[in-house]
């Protein structure tokens, strides 16, 4: 095996060489005077006179194999391998196509029958290829089936849906309509939806007909869910009589009740909702009304629960809406001491809003103070915030620790251009401060920049302080981070401009805090890059990458050249360095290489050794090309050829030949068809099981007994 490996990888590697060859023209036969296309004549047989044509010998190639008649004459591969023959041959006769390789087997195609047959070394098998295709046919057939059942489940379950909403909630409603005002009114209880239900299902199940669908359809599903339920409709029937019917006559545990009332006003409409649940000594009440007016509305709401266990907890909302003039509030109350009120008015281009809020009670407290404001006459927004966190010392609330402040303004402002932001935070405790700024604001036409500034003390000593500086625009983008007390700093930074005919896109990435902290202070002005950058002009390309890795600097270069056939050349390196200093070859696994590439030349370097790749021989019949090893006066030769209907490809040393490979067509003979007595068939049952079984020695070993059943105290030994 290893060495049938080692021809293909010289096979493709000759093959590869050639890649940007392109198609011959047609020549004249100077023999016969015939015009072809390949490299042989089509009238006879005279090879084409060679003229060094770049590209011939792959279109040769190419022709050849489209030539292929296997109906004409059978064809034979030989393969030499460091002395060792190996011979297979490829026939077809009618219906029958076999390939046989001496002294190991054949395999044989069998159109008419649908099979294929395998015999290696007396061991027989037959893969019944008609009994897959039928079954494929048939999956494809049940899937189709299945696809049309899933539509008519579909329908039915709509249908079900539909009836159910019809017979269990609509009875529920009451609908009005008198000169424009509409009225709703729902009023149910579970006792009497329990009742609706058990009678539509009622009618579901004496529906033999919908109830067969329902299990045709989903009877798989509610079996593995319910392993117990009744297979077949007469069973679910017998059972569903025998349970009788409820009984819905005792007293309800929730119940709910509501109206909406729609009523034209003013060219407009207002809206009243009033609902009550009960459930279980619990009662929550809700209501709403709209009433609009010429020159605005009023809005009012109410949300009250009632519990005999935890208390009374509301929402209340008031607002209106006057010639452009809001006001209104919010107010939260609560069994856990929380209150909320929400203020918020509107008076000439400004709008104000004010929330207060406060937790009382014993332990751990604060209050919050939020006022905002908009002015769309300068097209400003502010904010400021006000957080204060405190604990009774006693119960009674006389006196207070206050445990931390939070104090946060927020300013936005549209300029030209953009718009201005300036954010602050402040946070202080009994211990230590912190506070926070920060801008965005316009920078040139189309971009914006954006600064951070933070620090934090401790028992009034400055134990944090950075800054992190940006920039953004549609072409580039750009991070910094210093740290001031460290000197450190974090730079990101990422672009992709188009100048010139050229587009320049990549990033780049200078990291010096780590280098101070991992390495010491001798390293800590040391950037540490990581980078990766394209310059191209569509047929010019250069690229250039950095990056650490550990203690190792790695960077490259990649210069590409194209042109109209391709690629004209490539030339790369990469280099690596152990803090500043160039690492010697063997010292690591990846040592610092360089590659030059143009069609038919390579040379591949790592500084003391070298790989050179070169076409030495190129002509219509044959293409060779010379591999060159820097440590070695012998270079290996890997050559291919056409000749007189055959193929010839060689690898070779010291003139000695390592590997040969010969496909030339023979005389045509008469296919003997395997005998398939006491084959195995292979079938999509035999499969599963042989499957089933690699599965299960796998899993337990082979040799064993499968369809033994071992108890929980017994062993597969015993």
């Amino acid at each position: 095996m290893k060495k049938l490996l080692a021809l293909f990888v010289a096979l493709v590697l000759t093959m590869g060489c050639a890649l940007a060859e392109t198609a011959q023209e047609g020549w004249t036969c100077p023999a016969c005077g015939n015009v072809n296309q390949g490299n042989f004549c089509s009238n006879c047989g005279l090879a084409r006179p060679e003229d060094n044509q770049d590209g011939a010998f792959l279109a040769a190639l190419a022709a050849w194999a489209g030539s292929l008649d296997l109906s004409q004459s059978d064809y034979k591969a030989t393969l030499n391998a460091e002395g060792e023959t190996y011979t297979a041959t490829l026939r077809e006769n009618q219906t029958l196509l076999e390939a046989a390789v001496d002294g190991l087997g054949r395999l044989q195609l069998d159109g008419e029958n649908g099979s294929i047959v395998l015999d290696v070394n007396g061991q027989k098998a037959v893969i019944d290829v008609a009994a897959f295709v039928a079954m494929f046919q048939e999956m494809m057939a049940q899937q189709a089936t299945q696809s049309q059942a899933m539509q008519e489940q579909a329908m039915l379950l709509q249908q079900l849906l539909q009836q159910a909403v019809a017979q269990i909630i609509m009875p529920s409603v009451q609908y009005a309509s008198f000169d424009g005002r509409v009225t709703l009114h729902v009023q149910f209880d579970d006792m009497t939806l329990q009742s609706r239900l058990y009678t539509f299902m009622d009618g579901v199940i004496k529906d033999t007909d919908t109830l067969q669908k329902l299990l045709d359809g989903f009877g798989s599903y509610l079996r593995m869910m319910a392993p117990d339920m009744p297979a077949t409709a007469q069973e679910i029937q017998q059972a569903w009589a025998a349970m009788g019917q409820p009984d819905f006559s005792r007293a309800p545990t929730l119940t709910f009740e509501g109206d909406l009332m729609v009523t034209p006003s003013k060219g407009q409409s207002e809206i009243s909702v009033n609902g009550e649940i009960n459930y279980r000594g619990e009662r929550i009440t809700c209501s709403l009304e709209y009433m609009p007016d010429y020159d605005g509305f009023s809005v009012s709401a109410k949300l009250v629960d009632s519990n005999p266990y935890t208390g009374v907890q509301s929402c209340t909302l008031q607002a209106d809406l006057h010639n452009s003039q809001l006001t209104g509030t919010l107010l939260i109350t609560g069994e856990t001491n929380i209150a909320y009120r929400l203020n918020a008015y509107t008076q000439d281009e400004e709008a104000h809003a004010v929330l207060t809020s406060r937790s009382s009670g014993s332990g751990d407290n604060w209050d919050l103070n939020l006022d905002g404001s908009v002015n769309s006459q300068v097209g400003s927004f502010t904010a400021t915030a006000n957080l204060t966190t405190y604990q009774d010392s006693n119960l009674s609330g006389a006196s207070r620790i206050n445990l931390a402040t939070l104090n946060g303004t927020v300013c936005l402002r549209v300029v030209e251009g953009g718009s201005f932001t300036r954010a602050s935070l402040s946070v202080m405790n009994q211990n230590s401060n912190a506070d926070y700024v920060l801008w965005i604001y316009p920078q040139y036409e189309n971009g914006s920049r954006l600064r951070l500034e933070g620090s934090q003390t401790e028992y009034g000593r400055i134990t944090s302080q950075w800054t992190l500086d940006g920039s953004a625009a549609s072409d580039r983008l750009s991070l910094r981070y210093d740290d001031k007390l460290t000197g450190g700093a974090v730079a990101f930074s990422a672009h992709n401009t188009y100048a010139g005919g050229k587009t320049d896109m990549g990033f780049e990435y200078l990291n010096t805090i780590l280098s101070a902290m991992y390495y010491g202070p001798s390293f800590n002005a040391a950037q540490i890059p990581t980078s990766f950058r394209v310059i191209t002009d569509g047929e010019t390309s250069d690229v250039t990458f950095a990056f650490f890795r550990d203690t190792i600097l790695v960077q490259g270069a990649v210069n590409a050249v194209a042109s109209e056939t391709g690629i004209a050349s490539i030339d790369a390196s990469i280099d690596q360095t152990y803090m500043g200093t160039t690492i010697e070859n063997g010292s690591i696994e990846a040592p610092s290489v360089t590659l030059h590439y143009e069609p038919g030349y390579a040379v591949l370097s790592n500084g003391e050794e070298s790989y050179t790749l070169q076409k030495t021989v190129d002509t219509s019949k044959n293409l060779e090309y010379t591999i060159t090893y820097s440590g070695s006066p012998d270079p290996l030769v890997i050559s291919a050829a056409l000749a007189n209907g055959a193929l010839k490809a060689s690898m070779s040393m010291q003139g000695k030949e390592l590997y040969g490979l010969e496909i030339a067509p023979t005389a045509k003979t008469v296919i003997e068809p395997i005998d398939t007595t006491g084959a195995v068939v292979i079938n999509p049952d035999t499969l599963e099981e042989i499957i089933t079984q690699a599965m299960m020695e796998n899993m337990y070993g082979t040799g064993m007994d499968y369809t033994e059943d071992y108890s929980e105290d017994a062993s597969p030994a015993d």
